[in-house]
């Protein structure tokens, strides 16, 4: 029986704590933050850091109203400074949902688009935009809901998502 290089073995094991650590320090830094909406939001639906990533129903899913202006927008503030390496985006098979942005901030003025994507209409789906070879530092975290398939629960102009979630890693205390 061959056992191999015990260097390799060594190097193996050190290179897999590595990732192990690095994944455990990652955590969905969105789960129960307050987060604020440039639309009214729909009576009870207000499950978009809540962890719920299954539900198409009022409280586990997020709901815009019906007002049919665009682009609508909602921003998660995360407390503090973070290195965000990925954001995930739960579409809603309620339909409606279509083109989102990802967007971060570290002040909540100055906002980088990170990703611009079109959900098939009527199809629960996940978006995971993962950056983890280029992490960025923010606070907030814009989701732009620009536009509406039309012919969804809630009129045309309602815009459903399961939760968003941000992962990475505090970067310090309270700005």
């Amino acid at each position: 029986m061959k056992l191999g290089n015990p260097l390799r073995a060594a190097s193996l094991a050190a290179v897999t704590l590595l990732a192990a650590s690095v994944g455990l320090a990652q955590q969905n830094l969105a789960l129960n933050q307050p987060f604020t909406c440039s639309s009214n939001i729909l009576s009870g639906w207000t499950g978009l850091v809540d962890g719920v990533k299954d539900s198409d129903s009022g409280p586990g899913c997020f709901a815009t109203s019906n007002d049919p202006g665009f682009p609508k927008y909602t921003i998660i503030d995360l407390q503090i400074p973070c290195m965000i390496s990925r954001i995930a985006v739960y579409s809603s098979a309620n339909g409606n949902t279509r083109e989102v942005t990802i967007a971060v901030s570290a002040d909540g003025e100055n906002y980088e688009v990170l990703r611009d994507y079109i959900f098939p209409g009527g199809k629960a789906m996940t978006l995971n935009h993962n950056f983890a070879a280029r992490p960025r530092r923010a606070q907030f975290v814009r989701i732009g809901l620009l536009n509406s398939w039309g012919g969804g629960l809630g009129g045309d102009d309602c815009i459903f998502l399961r939760e968003v979630e941000v992962y990475g890693a505090p970067t310090g205390g309270r700005p």
